[in-house]
């Protein structure tokens, strides 16, 4: 498909964009894949949980793809569900893609979660970019890591930065350096700018968003015990979550309140992705 300049590349069998191009530069270095786990933290006790629904190495199983052209604009409808095939799926629903003239793209899901799945940790996107993506603008909590329970040392306000100074380096490594509560995140390399917004589909407000950007995969934060021995992925990995959930005090306390959990079973959103 062409909008705006761009050129994006739509997988039917997977239900993911494989390449989007603008200018004939390739901005994804893997697909677009939709996120639900993070790096267990030490308050993590459902760890477990996630990892037995496949949370972290889900696969898709695209049961309809409808692509029509509405108004100028490009939309892909998908019903899917994800989880292990030989497995219940832990969610199924549909997802809206829409691109319009000037090639932004907003991604609009309808999930249902199933009992395979009692909390979730995050839902949102995972993109793998060029590490000369490498400069962040939000306006958000910052400017260090923030939660829905945990950000009351931060402020609100316009924040720029580096995405190598963003880690926060912990002795054992596990998720780290969100930040909560984001009307907009911007990416940029010295060619192109993401912009990255959210909204409420019932509504149409606007919602804002966590994200993280960072040198390092989650499967590398969860795979190494110290920090030492983690190994950059080459990339810029930057998750953009509709939400996500609390990161509580369960190592050694309650397990996390009703009220920093992403509530299910129906979860929905729309994240808008606007290239500059």
């Amino acid at each position: 498909f062409k909008r705006g300049g761009y050129q994006f590349t739509f997988n039917r069998r997977t239900g993911e964009f494989e390449s989007i191009l603008a200018d004939k530069i390739e901005l994804l270095k893997k697909p677009l894949r939709f996120n639900f786990m993070r790096s267990p933290t030490d308050n993590d006790s459902p760890k477990g949980d996630w990892f037995n629904a496949h949370l972290h190495d889900y696969d898709t199983k695209v049961f309809n793809t409808n692509i029509q052209v509405i108004e100028n604009d490009i939309v892909i409808v998908v019903k899917e569900s994800f989880g292990w095939n030989i497995n219940q799926p832990f969610l199924y629903g549909t997802v809206i893609y829409r691109i319009n003239h000037q090639g932004a793209l907003f991604v609009r899901f309808d999930f249902t979660a199933t009992s395979k799945l009692a909390q979730l940790p995050r839902i949102g996107l995972r993109f793998f970019l060029d590490k000369s993506f490498n400069k962040v603008e939000y306006l958000g909590y910052g400017p260090t890591e923030s939660y829905i329970d945990k950000h009351q040392s931060c402020y609100v306000g316009k924040f720029t930065d580096k995405v190598e100074k963003m880690y926060e380096p912990y002795i054992r490594p596990q998720e780290n350096s969100s930040h909560y509560d984001c009307r907009y995140v911007k990416i940029s390399s010295p060619k192109i700018t993401l912009e990255f917004s959210g909204a409420d589909p019932k509504t149409g407000n606007v919602h804002n968003l966590s994200f993280n950007a960072s040198e390092y995969t989650q499967e590398e934060l969860w795979s190494k015990k110290h920090n030492w021995e983690l190994e950059k992925c080459g990339n810029t990995v930057l998750c953009v979550d509709y939400k996500m959930s609390g990161v509580g005090s369960n190592s050694c306390g309650p397990a996390l309140a009703q009220k920093y959990r992403i509530q299910l079973p129906k979860v929905q959103g729309e994240v808008q992705i606007r290239f500059k």
